[in-house]
């Protein structure tokens, strides 16, 4: 991920996986409007727009609206309904908060619903010790799209691969 300074922000939630695995995700919830854009390499990203949050929120009971350490938007109703549902295979959720250049990321890495690995990086604890852009390999969204097969495009990484550099903020056609 490659955010450079001045007032560029980055700001996402999201699902990435194969459209089978979003179909799965979104299936039980009953025509709510979602935002899912096609992705290279047979991928697709499903957002987590304010809709598909409460949806989710509305169709699990729910033990505790606990957020998930060390996600933001990622909670423990997400997570019980994740579960629930086992969409089948491996699929992954990102959470991005840049402006100017300082923030994190977080990414995680599901199976059949459940949490495998969490990745997660600040501006403040980055290795400098590796040179750039090799760092950003090491970033924890690339990590995870590693993960589940991205093949990096020359010379940009797994990120930008998929085109996610594009949305600084998630395509939501919410009021």
């Amino acid at each position: 991920v490659q955010i450079r300074g001045g007032n560029m922000g980055h700001m996402i939630q999201c699902f990435i996986g194969n459209p089978i695995v979003i179909k799965k995700i979104v299936l039980p919830l009953k025509q709510v409007t979602t935002s899912i854009l096609d992705f290279p390499q047979g991928l697709q990203c499903l957002f987590l727009c304010d809709n598909l949050f409460d949806a989710i929120h509305s169709n699990v009971t729910i033990s505790s609206n606990n957020e998930i350490e060390p996600f933001v938007f990622l909670d423990q109703a997400i997570k019980d309904y994740l579960e629930m549902i086992q969409p089948d295979g491996y699929f992954i959720y990102v959470e991005t908060d840049y402006f100017g250049g300082e923030g994190t990321q977080i990414s995680a890495i599901f199976k059949d619903g459940k949490i495998l690995e969490t990745y997660k990086e600040n501006t403040a604890n980055i290795d400098i010790t590796i040179p750039w852009p090799n760092r950003l390999l090491e970033s924890p969204i690339n990590k995870a799209l590693r993960y589940i097969g991205v093949i990096r495009d020359g010379q940009l990484d797994e990120f930008d691969t998929l085109g996610l550099g594009k949305y600084r903020h998630m395509p939501c056609s919410e009021i």
